[in-house]
């Protein structure tokens, strides 16, 4: 029997926050935060490269769903939407799950790797092998080399009405970015 079926069967024993035919969402049994967050497909995918395009589209609009409203009910400032791809990336069960946790500054939880210098050389080699297969699949389109640009900022013209916007109120959204280090 599958993880998903035992949690299924045994729903009472869990603290289901949403479900729907298509997938699920719980309380995680030993979070790493309050809130920590799982969601599941109900059928049984071992990685996320055995998911069709809707039930994966459906389970990240749920991720989504379930992350705005930890934004919004539980003051937080940040998630970490983590998802565990294959036993080398640490996947313990053989099931496709989605961790949404919630963050906060402060919060003493570390997701930081030791990162690494990369040569021109690697990052063109590895977008050759990329690209063409990317550039393959259906209805995708891959930038071939990015380009910045130096555009000067737009000058109202004399007589041009002035397009008024009220400023918000600080979105939870974008509360970590005026946050001071």
């Amino acid at each position: 029997m599958s993880i998903v079926n035992e949690i299924l069967e045994k729903k009472e024993d869990f603290f289901f926050i949403y479900e729907d035919e298509i997938c699920f969402a719980m309380l995680h049994e030993s979070p790493a935060i309050d809130g920590h967050t799982i969601v599941m497909p109900k059928k049984k995918f071992t990685i996320i490269e055995e998911m069709d395009d809707e039930t994966l589209a459906h389970i990240f609009q749920i991720v989504n769903k379930i992350s705005v409203t930890l934004f919004e009910k539980m003051n937080i400032t940040g998630t970490n939407i983590i998802l565990q791809n294959g036993t080398d990336a640490g996947q313990e069960i053989s099931q496709v799950t989605i961790n949404i946790i919630p963050r906060n500054n402060g919060d003493n939880l570390n997701f930081i790797w030791p990162t690494k210098q990369m040569s021109e050389d690697s990052f063109n080699m590895t977008r050759s092998m990329l690209i063409p297969f990317l550039n393959e699949q259906e209805n995708t389109t891959v930038i071939q080399k990015s380009k910045k640009t130096n555009e000067k900022p737009r000058v109202q013209e004399k007589g041009e009405k002035e397009e008024k916007t009220e400023k918000p109120e600080i979105d939870y959204r974008f509360a970590s970015l005026y946050r001071k280090p």
